[in-house]
């Protein structure tokens, strides 16, 4: 199931309606998002926007989203992995791939974009 659903559903279960949601669904990355949500919502001028994603995320979201053409988008970070986040890590390279590819895959990205925008 799509994130958005996924979101979707837990915002309906506190209450708010479905007619009060914009569901982009079609995005496989952070870039398209930003461009289908962008065309979804088409946000008007001096309207606030949330950018709610995960605190290491955030950097490559707001570029994304700032390059689409949002303008005032304010960011929600959540998530936050700074306590214990690199406790346990040591010297256990194969056990803790996951938290090593997901660094990557932010830094890759991060680097093709700036790379993409000069």
């Amino acid at each position: 199931m799509p994130g958005a659903e996924v979101m979707a559903a837990a915002l309906r279960e506190t209450g708010i309606p479905q007619t009060r949601l914009l569901l982009e669904t079609r995005s496989r990355n952070t870039s398209e998002n930003a461009r289908l949500s962008f065309d979804l919502a088409q946000p008007k001028p001096g309207e606030t926007w949330l950018l709610v994603t995960s605190a290491f995320h955030m950097r490559l979201a707001m570029a994304s989203f700032e390059r689409a053409g949002w303008d005032g988008v304010t960011p929600y970070p959540v998530d936050y992995r700074a306590v214990g986040f690199l406790d346990g890590i040591g010297w256990d390279l194969s056990g803790h791939l996951d938290t090593f590819d997901l660094a990557l895959k932010e830094w890759v990205g991060i680097w093709a974009y700036a790379a993409s925008v000069r």
